[in-house]
């Protein structure tokens, strides 16, 4: 029976605020196969981490992290939205990230590309934290991943595409080819509108096939048995859980 690898979104973000170390830590403590983050740059040249372009929604801060510099951003409150034993968590920076991870030993990091131009010193830092057999690099933006092979071949590559609307067959292998063609070595769609079909084209043409982001056992067990290769949810204990359950972690 094939095994399904755990994507911890975000850290463990159902218990903490998502993309901080206390999150980050929190996902670590549970072992998944990949603890997922999201990075961004700043207007003075540092790699944070952060979902979203603006600082709005998870600080109690306003404006666009690249529009600011690193230490106005280290100056927020990443925490207290979430919960007041969270507050004076910090937007961490990429190297405290990748810190939690051990070369060879538990959970690997995945680094989604929220802009791109980030691809060299994402490189760098990965290979100075020994992590380049480990880590895999993931985008919406598809040029990010020729470029990253470009920069360095020997990483690991994940195309994510999303739809709000049914993919028939056809346009599942048109997507797949797509991936394929930015030498993806995993395409990843939303889960509700993957099919049978888009699984199958995926692992034919080599690659992983990876769901996002599932937080309902029954869905997890869903598309479990439907045969993809890796979940991400906000719910890591649940997802390793279920997995272990169905005799595929």
């Amino acid at each position: 029976m094939h095994k399904v690898l755990s994507i911890a979104h975000r850290g463990y973000s159902k218990v903490a605020p998502e993309n901080t170390l206390a999150a980050f830590k929190r996902a670590v403590e549970q072992n998944p196969d990949y603890i997922e983050c999201d990075i961004h740059r700043t207007k003075d040249g540092k790699i944070v981490v952060s979902h979203d372009p603006k600082v709005d929604r998870c600080t109690n801060g306003t404006g666009a992290i690249a529009e600011m510099t690193y230490d106005e951003l280290r100056a927020l409150d990443a925490g207290s939205w979430f919960g007041a034993e969270f507050a004076g968590e910090k937007l961490p920076s990429f190297d405290e990230y990748l810190d939690l991870f051990a070369p060879g030993d538990g959970p690997r990091p995945q680094i989604e590309l929220k802009v791109e131009g980030l691809e060299a010193d994402v490189s760098a830092a990965i290979l100075a934290h020994g992590l380049e057999k480990e880590a895999m690099v993931i985008s919406f933006h598809y040029s990010a991943g020729l470029r990253m092979h470009e920069v360095n071949p020997n990483l690991m590559f994940g195309a994510l595409k999303s739809s709000r609307a049914e993919i028939s067959d056809a346009e599942a292998a048109t997507l797949v080819e797509e991936a394929l063609s930015v030498k993806a070595d995993l395409f990843a769609f939303n889960y509700q509108n993957v099919t049978p079909a888009m699984i199958s084209a995926t692992q034919a043409a080599g690659m992983k096939m990876a769901v996002w982001t599932i937080d309902a056992e029954d869905d997890m067990r869903k598309w479990a048995a439907m045969g993809v290769d890796c979940i991400t949810s906000n719910d890591i204990v649940l997802l390793n859980n279920v997995l272990t359950d169905m005799g595929l972690r």
